[in-house]
């Protein structure tokens, strides 16, 4: 071990003395296989437990990803360990009681062991070997006996190491395995191994670390809700739910059938699985097959069960191409999996839409929270930083997140380059990396202001300032890097305008790379790399750069920085703002580049002079009934766009946009038969083609309007301690139940329109205060407990 945890490192040590004792056993590979193409091994080691045990218990980590067996039974219920992390510097241990399972005698424990986050395919260049090349094991097992004795049972160079039936196990490209090669004798006493191989001494640089964060888990089961074999013999399984995990099928066909599944997110017309979708147009993007395939040999044993597990998938449909015979809803299931949170927040309406788009949210955020936030479960699977920064107070309702963020942004804290530049994605992926091909695209506002917006988010949502503590100095090293480009680097296009800078424009923020608004409606995403990397954001940037100024002086408060230590952030905030209207706000009073975006960003984040603030609202509310009520944003400020055209007096233009049902709109997507939210506003169109992702939950961060603004329920200090209940009412809403278990205890709000009176309930748990303002204007002191109010409705 090298690397050392830092003082604000939210990981601990898991052996005091930093070192375990067991060994590091690498898989001896004389010739490494291509990506997608090596196998999983296992690793066997026979041993005696001598006398009664009064405790047993395993401490295991891999480089890859492992399952432990004693005596052919698999220990834990945890998958995918030791679940993804940035293998540089930190690698978690996980622990087992396994005193159940060590009885007096001899026992046989098999780690079988898997590519998995340390060398599978990543990202959207398909990344081989993101780590290192070979994968290894550790394990350490401390048997206490009755009698005040103690064994152990550790990885070293006697244990031994074969390929299993497992042929090739690859977290993107998929599994395929030979059941004809699957020997339970393996796992159990009395296996001849003699003629396996011995492993080599492995070792690590990183620090091993105890899980803090809730691991993944196979959460549950679906089964299907149509089987269809089409005219050429395929069998098109459709589960009525995009998820992310594997599948489970039990019937694979006599001796030697040999069948490949196909996971797949929609069909084709003619009603095979598209695998299209799956394939990036990014620039540089590796096209390929799009991955999500597995291959299964079967043994012919009746019963013999083929379960992916060492790989994840997003789908609703597979297809089953080679199988001679029908296979029935009993034989088959898609298998959930996500890291296990607690899930803290609900809401249901009388309005269908609105019960189908929290819905489809929840999925979305579920399928996409496997180790850590991810932008799609199929053709990235990686944690975008622009994505958890707006979605994670909406993330931070529906579950308990905030463990799972702190894993996360170490990651991204450890992924910080020396200039500040936070990564896009964590854990990194080499090509991003300072020295991969694609670091220029790291940097960019809105992405890496998640160093700074999310701890924020994270204390509101709970009240704990840990992440803020822990992320601080990364915080500053980020906003000092932003500043410096600011003051140092011009755009192309601005400089040959304007030779001679403006004296703001050291505060202007538009070069080298932004993502920008990223995928409005409407855009197409340039195939030309010229066209990809060049445009300027600077309205946008400049934007994120004032608002993660104003919240650095809120968190440096927070967390007992001084007046002095905040001084920079004081000064430079104003004039921040000063250079973006200057620059962005014209004589007329009207933006130089009208978008819904850019005017919801003036609006906000507070940049408009207050003098324009109400001709700005008009201005945007003017695009939105051009463009025929359709949302004209993207990524970065669809989460804010119905709340602030609510709090600028325009409630009726918000629900006129949630219920719209043509595209671009969310309705649209329930409309095309989603269960889950798109990434892109017209990911089916009329004539079914896909297009892109159907299975991202950034564009589902709208729901906080339904908790906020519909129910009614708004946060008015950290984690619930006061709130005020304010419902905005539609009549297309009748009816609302809301249910959040707060840092304080569980909060409700139900209320009901019937005809003319207007009935609420709301409960405030002991440790909170709160105030209700009902559609009559009255306003109400709300007492712990149950609390019922009523009025009438204007006519």
């Amino acid at each position: 071990m090298s690397y050392q945890l830092t003082e604000s490192s939210p990981y601990q040590y898991f052996w005091s003395e930093g070192e375990p004792r067991a060994q590091w056993m690498q898989v001896r590979e004389d010739v490494v296989a291509e990506r997608a193409e090596r196998p999983a091994y296992f690793l066997r080691k026979e041993f005696v437990v001598s006398g009664p045990v009064k405790k047993a218990t395993i401490k295991a980590t891999a480089q890859g990803i492992y399952n432990i067996y004693i005596d052919g039974n698999r220990i834990g219920d945890k998958v995918l360990t030791p679940d993804t992390t940035d293998y540089r510097f930190h690698i978690a241990v996980q622990e087992y009681d396994v005193t159940h399972a060590i009885k007096p005698g001899t026992h046989t424990v098999v780690f079988e062991l898997a590519d998995g986050f340390f060398r599978s395919s990543t990202g959207v260049w398909r990344v081989d070997v993101n780590y290192e090349n070979h994968v290894a094991a550790l394990f350490e097992m401390d048997i206490d006996y009755t009698d005040g004795t103690h064994q152990s049972v550790d990885s070293d160079l006697t244990w031994k190491v074969s390929p299993s039936h497992i042929l090739a196990a690859d977290l993107m490209e998929g599994q395929v395995e030979d059941r004809r090669l699957f020997d339970s004798a393996i796992k159990m006493n009395g296996f001849d191994d003699s003629a396996w191989d011995a492993p080599i001494l492995g070792s690590t640089e990183a620090a091993l670390v105890r899980e803090f964060a809730p691991p993944i888990r196979a959460i549950e089961e679906l089964k299907p809700v149509s089987i269809k074999t089409l005219g050429d013999g395929a069998i098109v399984i459709d589960f009525g739910q995009n998820i992310n995990g594997w599948i489970k099928l039990s019937n694979l066909g006599p001796l030697d059938t040999k069948i490949e599944i196909k996971h797949a997110e929609g069909l084709y017309p003619d009603g095979h699985v598209n695998m299209e979708s799956m394939i990036l147009s990014f620039p540089g993007a590796a096209s390929l097959t799009g991955g999500q395939r597995a291959v299964v040999t079967s043994s012919g044993v009746k019963g013999d069960l083929f379960e992916n597990y060492f790989t994840t998938q997003g789908f609703q449909f597979v297809e089953i191409i080679g199988h001679p015979g029908q296979i029935t809803a009993d034989e088959i299931s898609a298998v959930v999996v996500h890291s296990d949170l607690r899930r803290t927040g609900w809401f249901t309406s009388d309005n269908e839409n609105l019960n189908w788009l929290h819905e489809a949210t929840v999925w979305s955020f579920r399928d996409n929270m496997c180790g850590v936030p991810t932008d799609c479960p199929t053709r990235e699977r990686a944690g975008w930083t622009g994505d958890w920064q707006l979605f994670s107070p909406t993330a931070a309702f529906l579950y308990d997140v905030l463990d799972a963020t702190r894993k996360w942004m170490a990651d991204v804290v450890v992924g910080q380059s020396p200039d500040g530049v936070i990564p896009n994605i964590a854990p990194s992926d080499k090509k991003m990396r300072p020295e991969g091909e694609y670091s220029l695209m790291n940097g960019s506002a809105g992405w890496g202001d998640a160093i700074v917006s999310t701890p924020l988010d994270m204390y509101n949502a709970y009240g704990d300032l840990k992440l803020a503590r822990e992320s601080w100095s990364a915080m500053v090293k980020w906003m000092d890097f932003a500043y410096g480009r600011a003051k140092n680097v011009r755009h192309a296009d601005r400089a040959a305008a304007r030779p001679v800078p403006a004296a703001h424009e050291e505060f202007i923020w538009d070069a080298p790379f932004h993502w920008g608004e990223w995928l409005a409606a409407g855009d197409t995403l340039p195939v030309d790399p010229q066209e990809f990397f060049t445009p300027d954001h600077g309205i946008t940037a400049t934007a994120y750069m004032y608002r993660s100024t104003l919240q650095m002086i809120e968190i440096g408060k927070l967390i007992g920085k001084s007046d002095a230590d905040l001084k920079k952030y004081f000064d430079i905030a104003p004039k921040i703002k000063d250079a973006w209207q200057k620059e962005y706000i014209l004589s007329n009073g009207r933006l130089a580049n009208e978008t819904q975006a850019n005017y919801l960003r003036a609006l906000h984040f507070g940049l408009s002079p207050l003098e324009l603030r109400e001709e700005m609202g008009k201005r945007l509310v003017a695009i939105i009934r051009e463009a025929g009520n359709h949302l004209g944003t993207g990524f970065l400020a669809t989460p804010y766009l119905l709340s602030t055209l609510s709090d600028i007096g325009y409630t009726d233009v918000a629900y006129d946009i949630l219920f719209q049902d043509t595209v671009p709109s969310w309705m649209y997507m329930k409309k095309k038969g989603a269960t889950t939210i798109w990434e892109n506003w017209g990911g089916i169109d009329d004539d079914g083609k896909l297009d892109a992702s159907l299975n991202h939950y950034s564009k589902g961060a709208v729901i906080s309007f339904l908790h906020q603004y519909i129910a009614g329920l708004k946060s008015v200090a950290p984690a619930y301690k006061s709130f005020v209940v304010k419902p905005h009412l539609s009549s297309k809403v009748n009816e609302i139940d809301l249910k959040l278990d707060s840092a304080h205890g569980r909060i409700e709000v139900q209320w009901k329109r019937v005809n003319e009176r207007f009935d609420i309930r709301i409960l405030v748990p002991a440790g909170s205060t709160a105030t209700a303002e009902l559609p009559d204007g009255s306003s109400h002191t709300l007492t712990s407990g149950e609390n019922k109010l009523s009025c009438a409705l204007a006519i």
